[in-house]
């Protein structure tokens, strides 16, 4: 410090004067300013650091200014713990904007109070229309209920939300969403927030629709041929399936417990007259 006393301030900290005369010629004004962040370097090897600084006049005894009154607070750190939070929900922020999936944050009661703005571009919704109970108004009439039911339950239970429903999208169709979340409690065990998230599993419903009736397809067809079938798992042949023709030639429903070893017992013969043996069965020899 003692080096520094006598000298102009422009003498003391020439690579940073600039930053700042203005505000000592204001205050030697009469003028009190506050709240002026400076960065400067630290020094070599070590990066900068932020400083706040505030001017004030000093007055004689016959209020005439006489100097300026320099207060210098280093926020090097405060300003590093600002720069983390911004980076940390900007993070957030990116996190939810760009998620394909469809987070949401309902209060104890199950009224939404935040939702991504993903909603928006699936429904056309926006997020202040959702909040509350308005999200239930973008969900088919035939599912609303099935939905406030699984909501009301776990409620009152504390277990998972886990429920599937249709929405109406933005191109006015209706597509299939499942939506799952579980609760925030407090240090008492209340529950005070749900958490959780809405996934398309439209294309999902959609395969499996497709699976069911060309199931159905091909159980007409193999209950209808005027062919016995039967089905027989590997490696040990028990039979998984008959159809009706099947059952109707052997006079009696096909037990799912027969294997190789058992279909002796179904008595056939050959055109001769002997007894079929069981490894000599169509089955086991396929």
């Amino acid at each position: 410090v003692e080096e520094h006393l006598g000298k102009r301030v422009a003498e003391m900290v020439p690579e940073v004067f600039h930053q700042f005369e203005a505000f000592i010629r204001r205050s030697l004004e009469g003028e009190v300013i506050t709240g002026v962040e400076v960065r400067r370097p630290a020094g070599p090897g070590q990066g900068e650091r932020d400083y706040l600084l505030s001017y004030q006049p000093v007055r004689d005894e016959g209020d005439e200014i006489i100097g300026v009154s320099v207060a210098v607070v280093d926020i090097t750190d405060r300003k590093a713990a600002e720069a983390a939070l911004r980076e940390s929900e900007d993070h957030y922020r990116h996190m939810v904007e760009l998620n394909p999936q469809i987070p949401w944050v309902l209060d104890a009661h199950g009224n939404a109070m935040a939702i991504s703005p993903r909603w928006e571009q699936v429904t056309g919704m926006s997020a202040a229309t959702a909040e509350g109970r308005g999200f239930l108004e973008a969900i088919h009439p035939e599912d609303t209920p099935r939905v406030e039911n699984v909501i009301a339950e776990s409620i009152r239970s504390g277990d998972p939300i886990d429920v599937e429903f249709r929405i109406l999208s933005r191109n006015n169709e209706w597509r299939w969403v499942r939506s799952r979340g579980a609760a925030r409690r407090d240090p008492s065990g209340k529950i005070i927030r749900w958490y959780g998230s809405a996934d398309d599993i439209d294309d999902q419903k959609k395969a499996e629709e497709a699976l069911r009736k060309s199931e159905e397809q091909l159980k007409a067809i193999f209950n209808s041929v005027p062919v016995g079938i039967l089905l027989a798992d590997t490696p040990d042949g028990r039979l998984s399936l008959a159809n009706p023709e099947a059952r109707r030639i052997f006079r009696y429903p096909v037990p799912s417990r027969y294997s190789v070893e058992n279909y002796a017992q179904w008595g056939a013969i050959r055109v001769n007259g002997r007894r079929l043996e069981s490894a000599e069965s169509p089955l086991p020899r396929a």
